[in-house]
C-alpha cells in the first residue's frame, strides 16, 4: 500500500508539472509573438514613423505632409498624423496653405475631411488663391488657431479658436471662422475684431471677399480711429472696408460719431486714413459740449430722439448738409446750408470751421445771426462754446423783419 500510495503521488506530481509547464510555455510564446508583431491598438492596421504623405487628385498634388508619427484604420478610411512639422495645401500645384504646424492631422477618406489640431496651429495662408485660383499673384498671411476642419466634398473650411489672421499691418482676430470656396467669401463671427494701424472695428460678424479685398461689418459694428492721445469712436448700421493701395471705409446708416466735445449724426459717412479726414453726409447734426463737461450717455442718445430735441436747446447744435471731421486735430469744417443754434439764438451761413482746442466756430460765407426780431449780416460770426456767445464781426448790416397786422 504505501508503494502504491507514492506512485501516485508521482502521477499526480508529473501531471501538475506539466500543466504548470504548458501555461508557462504558453505565456512565453504569446508574449514573444505579440511583441514582435507590435499590431499596437485593435484599430491601428498600419503605423509608421517619419512619414511623408501625399495626397492627389489625378497627376496632381492636393496636399503634403510631414509628420513624427502616424497610423491608419482598415482600407485606410481614416488616417491619423502627429507631430506635424510641415504641411501643404495646393491648388494647381502651388502651394496655397503652407509651413502648416501642428499637433495632429486626421484624414477622413470617405467623407473627404481634414482636420488639423494644433495649440497653436500655424500656417502661412494665401488668401487671394484660396478664394480664387485665377489670382496670379502671391501673397501669404499668416493664421493661427486650435483647429482647421477642410470639407473636400462641400468645399468649405472651418477654422476654430483664437484665430489670428496677419496681413501686412491688418490683424484679423476671432473665434470662428468659416470659408466657402465656392461663394469666395470667408465668414467670421464668435466676436470678430479687425485692427489695422489707427483703426479699429468690432462687431457680430465679418464678411470678407479675400478676391476683391472687400469686407462687410454688421450686427452693432463699432470703429474706434486713434490719432495721438485722441480717440474717435463711430457706430453705425454696417461698416464697409476696401483694401489695396489705399484703404477706404465706408459707413452706412444711422451714424454716430463720439469725440470729447461734439458727437455728430449722419447718414453716410466716409474715412480716408491718408488725409485723416471723416467726411459725413446726409441730415448732419452736431452738438457741441464744454471743454470741463462731457458728453452725457443721455446726450448721445437724444441727438438721434425727435422727441427729445427739446433738451438740446441748452447746447451748441450745428446742422448741415456736408461735414468733414479732421481726426488727427478733432477739427471740423461743415459746408451747405449751415444752421447754429445755442440757447435761442440763431446764426446762418455757407461754411463754418470748429476749431477743437479753441472750442469756437468761425461761420463765413453769407452769414447772418438773428437776435430776436433782428437779422445782421456780418463777414463772418464766431460762436463761442465756452462762453455760449454769438459774436459778429467786420462790416455789418442790420435787417428789421416787420410782423404783419392782421
Amino acid at each position: 500500500m504505501p508503494m502504491e500510495d507514492t506512485s501516485w503521488r508521482s502521477i499526480l506530481f508529473a501531471a501538475g508539472a506539466s500543466i504548470l509547464l504548458l501555461f508557462i510555455t504558453y505565456f512565453l510564446v504569446t508574449s514573444k509573438t505579440m511583441d514582435f508583431l507590435n499590431v499596437g491598438p485593435p484599430e491601428h492596421i498600419i503605423e509608421f514613423e517619419n512619414a511623408h504623405v501625399i495626397g492627389r487628385q489625378g497627376d496632381k498634388k492636393d496636399w503634403e505632409v510631414i509628420a513624427a508619427t502616424g497610423w491608419s484604420t482598415k482600407n485606410q478610411d481614416e488616417t491619423n498624423l502627429s507631430g506635424i512639422q510641415n504641411g501643404w495645401v495646393y491648388e494647381d500645384n502651388i502651394p496655397i496653405i503652407k509651413n502648416i504646424s501642428a499637433e495632429s492631422v486626421k484624414i477622413y477618406k470617405r467623407t473627404d475631411i481634414v482636420e488639423a489640431i494644433g495649440n497653436p496651429l500655424k500656417a502661412d495662408v494665401d488668401l487671394l488663391r484660396v478664394s480664387s485660383s485665377k489670382k496670379k499673384r502671391i501673397k501669404y498671411s499668416k493664421l493661427s488657431a486650435q483647429r482647421i476642419s477642410y470639407n473636400g466634398k462641400q468645399k468649405i473650411s472651418q477654422v476654430f479658436k483664437d484665430i489670428k489672421i496677419v496681413d501686412g499691418r491688418t490683424v484679423i482676430l476671432s473665434d470662428h471662422m468659416e470659408i466657402d470656396h465656392n461663394k469666395k467669401l470667408a465668414t467670421l463671427t464668435a466676436n470678430p475684431r479687425v485692427l489695422q494701424g489707427k483703426t479699429s472695428i468690432f462687431c457680430r460678424e465679418i464678411v470678407a471677399n479675400p478676391e476683391t479685398e472687400e469686407y462687410l461689418a454688421q450686427g452693432n459694428p463699432r470703429l474706434n480711429l486713434k490719432e495721438k492721445n485722441k480717440t474717435t469712436k463711430i457706430t453705425s448700421d454696417k461698416i464697409f472696408v476696401k483694401k489695396g493701395d489705399r484703404e477706404t471705409i465706408d459707413l452706412i446708416g444711422s451714424i454716430k460719431i463720439i469725440q470729447p466735445k461734439k458727437i455728430a449724426v449722419s447718414d453716410q459717412a466716409h474715412y480716408d486714413e491718408d488725409n485723416t479726414e471723416l467726411t459725413l453726409k446726409g441730415k448732419v447734426r452736431t452738438v457741441f459740449e464744454k471743454g470741463e463737461e462731457f458728453l452725457t450717455e443721455k446726450t448721445i442718445n437724444n441727438i438721434s430722439n425727435p422727441e427729445a430735441q427739446e433738451l438740446l436747446k441748452e447746447k451748441t447744435v450745428l446742422v448741415c448738409d456736408d461735414m468733414t471731421i479732421y481726426t488727427d486735430s478733432d477739427d471740423a469744417l461743415a459746408t451747405g446750408n449751415v444752421y447754429i443754434t445755442q440757447k435761442g439764438k440763431e446764426a446762418k451761413s455757407d461754411r463754418a470751421l470748429y476749431k477743437d482746442d479753441e472750442e469756437k466756430i468761425y461761420m463765413t460765407g453769407q452769414v447772418t445771426l438773428k437776435k430776436k426780431d433782428k437779422w445782421v449780416d456780418a463777414e463772418e460770426v464766431v460762436v463761442s462754446i465756452q462762453d455760449e456767445s454769438f459774436e459778429a464781426q467786420g462790416r455789418v448790416e442790420t435787417k428789421f423783419i416787420l410782423k404783419k397786422k392782421h
